[in-house]
């Protein structure tokens, strides 16, 4: 990384031939190879961003105080008006849109990232730090820092509606992805939980208790 650069770094999102990292003060790096060569960008904001995801050709990045940013490179950045001053912990894609989520179950979208509207649908008032797209339906996680309770797994079927899944009693969930016809979600306490139709019963995998690991619902 470039000399000084000591940041926390937060999250790290590949498109349009290079991979950024965003993070803590306003913090942007690029590479082309992800191993080397790395250019720390000039500051567009001393905020911290926590979540940057690329999708439609664009790299979408949000963060402390309802900060927002833009780029179709991840070298050129905008920022936005996201009309909040809530943190936004989350983006992601689908249905068309941008999608960004925060404190208090916050969800906001966008179909050109100059105009952000927030979701009245949404049905928790817990913080959402994750989504994901996969079957025409739209995901986001969240949930409140409890001990092994207080994760939620929302699920829209149009971008309109928000529903929240039944997965039993789970933590607080930080990120979920799509692929090989499965949804995986993964959270507090190394929880990591499975659907396959976004529909009880969830297998939950594996939960870290202290320094061991217990494993509940294998199958």
């Amino acid at each position: 990384l470039p000399a000084g650069t000591t940041a926390t770094l937060t999250d790290v999102a590949y498109g349009e031939g290079r991979f950024v990292v965003v993070g803590a003060a306003g913090t942007v790096l690029i590479s082309e190879d992800g191993v080397s060569h790395w250019e720390l960008l000039p500051r567009v904001t001393t905020l911290t961003f926590q979540d940057v995801t690329y999708a439609n050709h664009y790299f979408v990045a949000s963060g402390a105080e309802g900060l927002l940013a833009t780029s179709p490179n991840g070298i050129e950045w905008t920022l936005r008006d996201s009309g909040v001053e809530d943190d936004l912990s989350a983006t992601g894609y689908g249905h068309g849109h941008w999608w960004v989520g925060g404190d208090g179950g916050l969800i906001l979208r966008s179909e050109d990232l100059e105009e952000w509207l927030e979701s009245e649908a949404s049905p928790v008032d817990t913080r959402i730090h994750g989504f994901g797209y996969g079957h025409g339906r739209l995901t986001a996680v969240g949930g409140q820092s409890r001990a092994f309770d207080g994760g939620v797994v929302l699920v829209s079927p149009d971008g309109e509606t928000w529903n929240q899944a039944q997965t039993g009693t789970v933590p607080a969930m930080h990120d979920i992805v799509f692929g090989k016809n499965t949804w995986v979600v993964i959270g507090r306490y190394g929880t990591v939980v499975r659907s396959t139709q976004l529909l009880p019963p969830w297998g939950l995998d594996v939960e870290i208790v202290g320094n061991g690991a217990v494993e509940r619902n294998p199958d």
